[in-house]
Protein backbone atom coordinates (compact mmCIF):
# COMPACT_ATOMS: atom_id res chain seq x y z
CA UNK A 1 0.00 0.00 0.00
CA UNK A 2 1.41 3.07 -0.99
CA UNK A 3 2.66 5.96 1.73
CA UNK A 4 1.00 9.43 2.19
CA UNK A 5 4.47 10.64 0.70
CA UNK A 6 3.91 8.75 -2.11
CA UNK A 7 0.92 9.73 -3.01
CA UNK A 8 2.07 13.59 -3.22
CA UNK A 9 2.79 15.28 -6.51
CA UNK A 10 6.20 16.35 -7.68
CA UNK A 11 6.80 20.20 -7.65
CA UNK A 12 8.90 21.98 -9.80
CA UNK A 13 10.02 25.95 -8.67
CA UNK A 14 11.77 28.02 -10.60
CA UNK A 15 15.08 28.74 -9.08
CA UNK A 16 16.55 32.37 -9.46
CA UNK A 17 20.07 31.37 -10.79
CA UNK A 18 18.56 29.10 -14.13
CA UNK A 19 17.90 25.82 -12.62
CA UNK A 20 14.91 24.48 -11.55
CA UNK A 21 14.35 22.50 -7.87
CA UNK A 22 12.53 20.05 -7.60
CA UNK A 23 10.88 18.86 -4.36
CA UNK A 24 10.50 14.59 -4.72
CA UNK A 25 8.20 13.11 -2.02
CA UNK A 26 11.14 10.35 -0.97
CA UNK A 27 10.78 6.76 -2.37
CA UNK A 28 14.02 4.70 -3.64
CA UNK A 29 12.26 4.04 -6.77
CA UNK A 30 12.00 8.49 -7.07
CA UNK A 31 15.59 8.53 -6.44
CA UNK A 32 16.82 6.31 -8.56
CA UNK A 33 14.83 7.83 -11.81
CA UNK A 34 16.05 11.30 -10.56
CA UNK A 35 19.14 9.71 -10.56
CA UNK A 36 18.94 8.83 -14.47
CA UNK A 37 18.56 12.76 -15.43
CA UNK A 38 22.15 14.09 -16.64
CA UNK A 39 23.17 17.05 -15.06
CA UNK A 40 20.90 16.67 -11.57
CA UNK A 41 21.79 17.53 -8.31
CA UNK A 42 20.68 17.82 -4.73
CA UNK A 43 20.83 20.70 -2.93
CA UNK A 44 21.10 20.17 0.98
CA UNK A 45 20.50 23.47 2.00
CA UNK A 46 16.61 23.33 0.69
CA UNK A 47 16.09 19.48 0.64
CA UNK A 48 15.69 19.59 -3.37
CA UNK A 49 17.38 18.18 -6.34
CA UNK A 50 18.60 20.87 -8.71
CA UNK A 51 18.44 20.87 -12.43
CA UNK A 52 19.80 23.45 -15.08
CA UNK A 53 16.73 24.97 -16.94
CA UNK A 54 16.21 24.51 -20.62
CA UNK A 55 13.95 24.06 -23.09
CA UNK A 56 14.42 20.16 -22.71
CA UNK A 57 14.50 19.72 -19.29
CA UNK A 58 10.79 19.90 -18.45
CA UNK A 59 9.51 17.24 -20.94
CA UNK A 60 12.67 14.89 -20.06
CA UNK A 61 11.32 15.38 -16.48
CA UNK A 62 7.98 14.21 -17.79
CA UNK A 63 8.90 11.60 -19.73
CA UNK A 64 10.92 10.18 -16.20
CA UNK A 65 7.93 10.44 -14.17
CA UNK A 66 5.32 10.12 -16.86
CA UNK A 67 3.54 7.91 -14.21
CA UNK A 68 3.73 10.39 -11.61
CA UNK A 69 1.37 14.20 -10.84
CA UNK A 70 3.82 17.08 -11.53
CA UNK A 71 3.29 20.19 -10.58
CA UNK A 72 4.83 23.20 -12.10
Amino acid sequence: MPTAEQNEPIQVFRAGNDRLLVRLPYSKDRVERMRSIKGRRWESDVKCWSLLESDQILPHLRHVFRDEQIEV
